[in-house]
This record gives structure tokens, sequence and C-alpha cells, in this order.
């Protein structure tokens, strides 16, 4: 059991860091209702495909678990990956602040690539919360 759920995990979060760090390349970019892209305005936006890249910091839990494959999530594996998700989730919030519609832009536009990513660190979030809870209740 543990074998699948590091596998999916590793999947989740590896497609997750490498799709976010070569977003910028990927895409046109990430858009406001309109449509229009956010780099096509000249005083702001232009960075927002960046502050996707932020998201690509899932590849330190990738490290973790590829290291403990076999076992399930210790307390410091889950507390890392937590502070990392929060670390990620600042991106996404950050370019929403500006002009990006992150939602508006994976699923109406729609961006597979945007999308994938989001999906993924669903996905991620759920897998360790499983795993979180199983290995709470094979220490107790």
């Amino acid at each position: 059991m543990i074998f699948v759920v590091s596998l999916a995990f590793l999947i989740a979060t590896g497609t997750q860091s490498v799709l976010a760090f070569r977003y910028p390349d990927m895409t046109p970019g990430l858009a406001a209702p309109g449509p229009f892209y956010c780099n096509e305005l000249q005083s702001s936006g232009g960075e927002d495909t960046i502050m996707i890249a932020l998201m690509s910091v899932s590849a330190i839990p990738f490290l973790i678990r590829l290291a403990f494959f076999r076992s399930w999530p210790s307390r410091v594996e889950q507390a890392a990956f937590w502070l990392v998700a929060l670390i990620a989730a600042a991106g996404p919030a950050l370019a929403a602040l500006d002009c990006a519609h992150i939602f508006y832009t994976a699923f109406v536009i729609p961006d597979r690539v945007l999308a994938t990513i989001l999906l993924c660190w669903a996905v991620s979030a759920l897998l360790m919360l499983g795993a979180g809870a199983r290995s709470f209740m094979i220490r107790v």
C-alpha cells in the first residue's frame, strides 16, 4: 500500500514541480476576463507567470519522499510538505492580486498546463492527508 501511495505522490509532486518550473516557457501566460493576457499590460502583469513558477518548490517534498519511499511519512516530512504547500500557494495568490485570474485561466481559457499543476497540487495534498492519517494510526 505504501508503495502505491508513495508512487502516486512522487508522480503528482514531480509533475507539478516540472510543469511549474517550465510554465513561463510553455504557455502564453495568465489571463483575466475579457479575455486578455496579463503580460499584454504595460504597467503590470508581465511577471505573473513567474509567480506560478514558485510552485516548483514542490520538488522539496518530492526529494524527501524519494529518500523515504518505503515508509509512511513522518511528522517532519508532513510539516515540510505543508510548509512548502503554503509557499507554493503564495505564488498564485500574489498573481491574483495583480491581474491574473488563476481558475479562469486554467479552466475557462483553458490552460491545460496550469490546470494540471493545480490538479497535481490537490492530489498531492490529499495523498499527504491520507498518508499522514495512516501513519498516525500506525503509531497509536
